[in-house]
């Protein structure tokens, strides 16, 4: 499969020009209703300056030679071929997040193309990652590629085999499996939970403050039984009757979390089409076994606890593989559920995976 970068570069520079012209008018719009003077010169110059050297060093990129083509041969580039011997692995690394200093958003770069030869077959190519001690070279920013990260993935799927890397210190095949025919088949791990006891606390304790607040109200109207009552209540109970609406409310609304807890506890479901997960209080999410290329249970690399979790590291390309949780070796992983809350723990879990999940539980 050939991939190119020319489209994308000359959108890019046609945007561009679009921009410096819409911009370059009103500013000479600006300048002419305001009259030719020297600062309104340079307003107007800059700018076009700036985009001009900009548009050219874009059309210089997308003039330089480049060529990739993936095939059952190997990598074709510009300027040599690289067969599958020659190529100990290959994989999409995708850079640090670019964090911005006034509002502190984050957003995530493009991935990069690496390649990691055998000896010294990368001679010229440009250095961007070592694994192992195995220098890694850059064949292509994914940010370029006129073509789809899917296609470049289905590409390296289909030719590379072992070869391409998906999840971190593990290079295996990458097998796509179809939805199998037939019934499904499912195994179900539900964590035990007590939200039924803390409902049932919530309600009765904003049941017993709305009822003593009512009562010690309408015992001021003086609404008969409540007046005797009232008197019978000593003086420092009475002032709990200003806070009891606030108690009320912070208890219902402890409730219907609560309840959505109850109705919706912490899940976990192997089975033949993939795997389904539901943390505690949250809506159920399902993946198939083709969108996952390695599904681990052990500690999250973000967290000093090193308690067990799901991980799952998805095909890049596909929609759970350009983000996640986590990013190790240059990859992103995506943390599902923590495997101790399960009551019989990560064992069985861990016997479904390594039989359902067709060689991606390692």
């Amino acid at each position: 499969m050939e991939f190119s970068k020319r489209g994308r570069l000359y959108r890019r520079v046609a945007k561009l020009v679009a921009v410096l012209l819409v911009g370059g008018s009103g500013l000479a719009y600006w300048l002419y209703r305001s009259g030719p003077t020297e600062g309104g010169q340079i307003a107007l110059g800059l700018p076009l300056l700036g985009g001009l050297v900009w548009a050219v060093a874009e059309f210089r990129e997308a003039g330089r030679p480049f060529r990739l083509r993936i095939d059952e041969l190997g990598i074709t580039l510009h300027d040599r071929v690289l067969p599958w011997q020659q190529i100990a692995a290959i994989g999409l690394e995708y850079p640090e997040e670019i964090r911005d200093s006034d509002t502190g958003a984050e957003t995530y770069p493009h991935p990069l193309l690496i390649c990691w030869p055998v000896k010294a077959a990368g001679a010229g190519l440009k250095e961007a990652h070592d694994r192992d001690g195995m220098p890694g070279y850059e064949l292509l920013r994914c940010a370029d590629m006129t073509e789809g990260i899917p296609e470049l993935s289905a590409a390296l799927v289909r030719y590379a085999g072992a070869r391409f890397i998906t999840a971190p210190g593990s290079v295996g095949p990458v097998v796509p499996q179809d939805r199998p025919a037939g019934p499904e088949h499912w195994y179900e791990y539900l964590a035990t939970d007590d939200s039924a006891a803390r409902l049932l606390g919530a309600l009765l304790l904003a049941a017993g403050c709305g009822a003593f607040g009512t009562a010690v109200v309408l015992g001021m109207l003086d609404v008969d039984p409540f007046p005797d009552l009232v008197r019978t209540v000593p003086v420092p109970l009475m002032l709990l009757v200003f806070p009891t609406p606030y108690v009320a409310l912070i208890a219902l609304g402890r409730a219907r979390r609560h309840l959505r807890n109850w109705r919706r506890p912490l899940r976990v479901r192997v089975g033949t089409p993939g795997l389904t997960y539901r943390r505690r209080g949250a809506p159920e999410h399902r993946l198939d076994w083709a969108e996952i290329s390695v599904v681990r249970l052990g500690p999250r690399p973000d967290l000093p606890d090193g308690a067990p979790w799901l991980i799952v590291w998805a095909v890049p390309g596909t929609r759970l593989g350009s983000s996640g949780d986590f990013r190790e070796d240059g990859l992103w992983g995506r943390a599902l559920t923590p495997a101790a809350a399960l009551p019989d723990g990560p064992v069985p879990l861990a016997e479904a995976l390594r039989q359902y999940s067709g060689g991606r539980f390692r």
